[in-house]
């Protein structure tokens, strides 16, 4: 199924659907500024999306993951009898069993992918012809070293299979980290010397020094990420007619990114500390916040020039066309949107989802966690019963067996 082939509906509709016209120039008048209005229109695109997605994230999905993430995490979910007053004074214990039977299924998941030396197997099409031989050899060595060398490939893969675990689905996010600085280099004589200019000085040349050059695969939080939920579940990624990638990164990291024009990614706009700050508002997380329990929030930790903003990646599809652009949250256009193979070569959307658990028609399938809750809960019942139990009998066989004297 192709990107533009959605069975689904496509929820931002048509620029004809929004009232203005059969394209984006028909938002401008002669006495109007041409970039401000598209600013404003594509902002308010991306935001209305952003809104609803997580409107529909925060209704139908957190609180069940954040019951995941309390047994996970070997804790009793939030609204647990447990946790009220009238338990404070009773046995409160709470057997791991969700992290058991995770942790069962991660030894079965490593040891089906690194049971062998080759972290990959790649087999010709055409055994036959030596240039397909020579083609897959080829390309094993090359994913075989990336793998060893560029990605940690071990601890992405488990980390990948202990969301799916946790939330239901695993996200990534791939692309080619390249980066390049510009250094002086002293130029030297046929003598071996400095050479000098006029004035004295040592003649320099500038040259670029290679930083990075690999490949990457990162994972995303499923709560950094947004998408219409009536994509196709079978594809959700390239199915869904928006797709909302959140960035945290530090607000002097922003700067940088500003000034400096990266190879083979979009050139950000300008802005000042300030106006990237403004951008912020209240970012509290509560799956971020059940995932690191008993710890200050890792992303509202710092202020000023280290404090946490948010990026936005959206990637929108109008009238059977993919464009793709950066905002500073919902307020500030940090890149110009550009058709979607102009941003990536490939033409692709560099996202990716999948599940262990397969559930038809459903994009979000329910998690290992979520299906043995009942018997997590149950365990946590008996366990803690006896233990009230055995505590009454042998409090009250005390006050049988005390003398008047104690009495």
């Amino acid at each position: 199924m192709g990107a533009n082939d959605n069975p689904q509906r496509d929820t931002l509709g048509s620029l004809g659907d929004l009232g203005i016209g059969e394209g984006v120039s028909d938002l401008i008048t002669i006495d109007e500024d041409p970039q401000a209005h598209l600013d404003s229109w594509w902002l308010s695109l991306s935001a209305s999306a952003f809104r609803d997605s997580s409107s529909w994230l925060d209704t139908s999905l957190r609180k069940q993951w954040e019951k995941n993430l309390a047994h996970f995490n070997n804790r009793f979910a939030p609204g647990s009898k447990y946790t009220s007053a009238a338990y404070a004074k009773r046995s409160r214990v709470f057997r791991p069993k969700t992290r058991s039977a995770v942790r069962q299924n991660e030894a079965a998941v490593a040891a089906a992918m690194f049971a062998t030396d080759d972290l990959v197997s790649i087999t010709p099409l055409n055994d036959a012809r030596k240039e397909s031989r020579a083609s897959a050899a080829l390309m094993h060595s090359l994913l075989e070293y990336r793998l060893q060398q560029s990605i940690p490939w071990f601890l992405t893969t488990m980390g990948a299979f202990q969301d799916t675990m946790n939330y239901g689905v695993c996200i990534s996010h791939q692309y080619w980290e390249y980066m390049e600085r510009e250094v002086q280099s002293v130029m030297y004589g046929p003598d071996g010397q400095p050479m000098r200019d006029e004035s004295g000085e040592v003649v320099t040349s500038a040259a670029k020094e290679l930083v990075k050059d690999k490949p990457c695969v990162d994972l995303i939080p499923p709560e950094n990420l947004r998408i219409d939920p009536s994509a196709d579940w079978r594809d959700p990624i390239n199915t869904s007619p928006y797709v909302i990638r959140l960035v945290p990164m530090y607000a002097g990291d922003a700067l940088d990114r500003m000034q400096v024009d990266m190879p083979g990614q979009q050139k950000w706009r300008t802005y000042s500390l300030g106006q990237i700050l403004a951008t912020r508002s209240e970012q509290y997380d509560s799956t971020r916040s059940a995932r690191e329990p008993n710890r200050a929030d890792s992303i509202e930790a710092e202020d000023g020039y280290f404090a946490t903003v948010w990026a936005h990646e959206n990637f929108i599809r109008i009238n059977g066309e993919e464009y793709v652009f950066w905002t500073m949250g919902t307020q500030l256009m940090l890149s110009d949107p550009v058709p979607l193979s102009e941003a990536y070569f490939h033409n692709r959307r560099p996202i990716v989802m999948g599940y262990s658990n397969l559930e038809a028609h459903k994009t979000y399938p329910a998690a290992h966690t979520q299906m043995i809750e009942g018997l997590q809960e149950g365990t946590n019942d008996v366990q803690n019963q006896r233990f009230d139990n055995v505590q009454s009998v042998s409090y009250t066989h005390l006050r049988a067996h005390e003398t008047p004297e104690h009495l």
